[in-house]
């Protein structure tokens, strides 16, 4: 399956030609390469603030899960902007509030706190 670029993205990349482009993709990290190369997508975004949840369901069946305080500006909206977003598959955006998280930044952080210890 052939991943989507969203809309703007797309444009962008019109720019310049297709070895440029390839080289752009090429110099990706691990996770770039998961996300544009092997289409891994977010498919449902849940957010809950009484139980501080952000919760990502993948399209490859995987849940991410992050606490919705330590995002402060999703803390810090009403309850009414809070599930005015946008996702395109490889992130999320508020036009309102004008903030984005990212797929690569969930998975990055995911990467960085697996198997930790738990400390005593």
């Amino acid at each position: 399956m052939k991943p989507s670029i969203h809309k703007e993205t797309s444009e962008y990349l019109k720019k310049y030609k297709d070895d440029e482009i390839v080289n752009f993709f090429s110099g990706s990290d691990e996770f770039e390469i998961i996300i544009f190369e092997e289409g891994l997508r977010i498919k449902h975004v849940y957010i809950d603030k009484e139980l501080d949840l952000v919760a990502l369901v993948l399209n490859n069946k995987k849940i991410i899960k992050r606490k919705l305080s330590e995002f402060l500006p999703l803390v810090a909206c009403s309850e009414q902007d809070l599930p005015l977003f946008e996702n395109d598959g490889t992130g999320i955006h508020w036009p309102k509030l004008d903030y984005d998280l990212s797929l690569k930044g969930f998975l990055r952080h995911e990467l960085a706190y697996i198997d930790k210890p738990f400390s005593v």
